[in-house]
């Protein structure tokens, strides 16, 4: 009596069972063109057992000639194809296999063909599933814009990484609402200059290689689309822009700054800004150098006409809620005096800072627990 794993067919207890195990086998290696140790694996029993099976109920097996008919009809496998099963989806050679009809090591052959390069141990055991780029070119661009000013992205392995230091909560939550949906964000403690932080990372496949280049301009593309250029924007503000409220007489005045060194970059934005009708100042805030504490000259780009900013804020989609608070707290000064929103601003202040206390003692805790202790 045969006993298959799984199925419920036992060779000789009945004509019936013989004909349905027949049939499944048939359709299997013939039909659906799988190999015998496909076969074997899916049915649960030994390939040397499955061939004397085959034997036994009058199920021919493919011949070396039919095996190589079967290769030369597999120009449809393109070199996309198997990418995306096996860097985007992630499935074994075996598995991929088992998808497309054909042997694990025709799977191989076939990688080999198309210079398809393979995981390496540590990347095929990675725990976390990974998502291609939507392609929507407002994300681009926000990405694009937070790339240039904050963000360090270089190639590991066959990932794209992108990372950042911080010692605000909200850039932590900034890296997970604009990478958390195509790959995991993890946070590792930091030591630096006697300051506990936290790198942010997160790991991305391939489709984000337009992220490694850092920009010293604004890509044509985006400067001249507005809806993509405010995107650009809001991701750069993101990472290096700030909202300031501050007393004027009675009044509650607004500015937004920019600072940066990336002098081609904040001139752009200015010209780009005036085509749009909105009035900034560009200027330069610091000398770098050896004895500066900037490697090279400071920029800054300031906007100060309340109703300009509070449109402009209207219309850019700043992520990093610190900034969103404080756009929302900067709408109001639209028809709020100093003494009305001071008390606001005060909160919100010290609600930041205290969220800032709490990230860098947690940093602190996890850098100490995880080095027994000492500082080195």
């Amino acid at each position: 009596m045969w006993l298959i794993t799984g199925q419920n067919y036992h060779i000789g207890s009945s004509t019936t069972d013989s004909n349905e195990l027949r049939e499944k086998l048939n359709d299997l290696h013939w039909n659906r063109k799988q190999s015998l140790r496909q076969m074997a694996r899916d049915l649960g029993i030994d390939r040397r057992t499955l061939g004397r099976l085959m034997g036994k109920l009058g199920v021919p097996t493919r011949s070396y000639d039919d095996t190589a008919k079967l290769r030369t009809k597999t120009n449809w496998i393109t070199s996309d194809l198997l990418n995306e099963l096996y860097w985007n989806r992630r499935l074994s050679s075996t598995q991929i296999g088992t998808v497309l009809g054909i042997s694990s090591g025709y799977v191989s052959k076939l990688m080999e063909t198309h210079h398809l390069p393979r995981r390496t141990t540590s990347e095929a055991g990675m725990k976390y599933q990974k998502s291609h780029f939507s392609g929507n070119i407002l994300e681009r661009a926000h990405m694009t814009g937070l790339r240039t000013g904050d963000l360090n992205v270089d190639i590991y392995g066959y990932q794209v990484r992108v990372a950042t230091t911080t010692t605000h909560p909200a850039m932590w939550r900034l890296i997970n609402s604009v990478f958390g949906a195509y790959g995991h964000v993890g946070k590792s403690a930091a030591l630096s200059k006697g300051q506990f932080q936290w790198c942010v990372y997160c790991y991305l496949d391939r489709s984000f290689e337009f992220l490694l280049p850092k920009p010293q301009k604004i890509p044509r593309g985006i400067l001249e689309d507005e809806d993509s250029f405010l995107s650009f924007l809001a991701g750069y503000i993101d990472a290096e822009g700030s909202f300031r409220i501050y007393r004027d007489d009675d009044t509650a005045a607004v500015s937004l700054r920019i600072n940066s060194e990336d002098e081609q970059i904040l001139r752009q934005i200015a010209q780009r800004l005036k085509s749009m009708g909105y009035h900034s100042r560009f200027a330069l805030a610091a000398k770098g150098g050896r004895n500066s504490r900037y490697r090279r000259n400071l920029w800054t780009l300031g906007l100060f006409r309340k109703q300009e900013i509070l449109d402009l804020i209207r219309r850019i989609p700043i992520l990093h809620d610190e900034k969103v608070r404080t756009g929302k707290l900067v709408m109001k000064c639209g028809h709020q005096g100093w003494n009305e929103i001071r008390m606001e601003l005060l909160e919100l202040k010290s609600a930041i800072k205290n969220e800032v206390i709490h990230f860098t003692e947690e940093a602190e805790s996890r850098y100490l627990k995880k080095h027994n202790g000492s500082l080195a």
